[in-house]
């Protein structure tokens, strides 16, 4: 979209079409991430009752961490992006800020990672150098060395 020299305003469908097309692969994705974690869910939900406390304590560690990991690229790379193709096609001059997704992108794998290890407690607990406390389900004795005494003949 753009005015010519008349100040007329001239819309070129063409690359309306392939913003708004690009724009809906993107918002499939996201309702298919949306779709598979409702759907995961309510698995978990389901199989609640029939889990351990400890298990169903880490499976819901995993799945926080797992939302969390599901936003960082929404936020920092589905938007971005997504405002790339709409708003130069509104006059809206972007500047620099179109450098933007590449800064996130290298930025995805050390918060994808920070996620796990600050979500998960076991995790959380060696990187902040937590004493975990863990109980103790018996004792081992060490064997101690016996010598044999053979008789010896002189």
């Amino acid at each position: 979209m753009y005015t010519d020299s008349s100040n007329n305003l001239v819309i070129n469908w063409q690359d309306f079409g392939g913003a708004f097309t690009l724009c809906g692969i993107m918002q499939l994705c996201i309702c298919t991430m949306m779709f598979c974690g409702w759907k995961t869910f309510k698995k978990l939900k389901s199989v609640g009752a029939s889990m351990s406390p400890k298990t169903k304590e880490l499976n819901n560690q995993l799945f926080k961490a797992l939302v969390f990991q599901t936003l960082i690229p929404l936020c920092i790379m589905f938007g971005p992006v997504g405002a790339l193709y709409i708003l130069p096609m509104f006059s809206i001059n972007i500047g620099k800020l179109a450098n933007a997704p590449s800064l996130y992108a290298g930025f995805y794998p050390a918060l994808d990672a920070l996620v796990a290890i600050f979500m998960i407690k076991d995790y959380r607990d060696t990187v902040l150098c937590k004493k975990s406390k863990m109980k103790s389900h018996g004792s081992v004795v060490p064997a101690t060395h016996q010598s044999s005494n053979f008789a010896q003949t002189e």
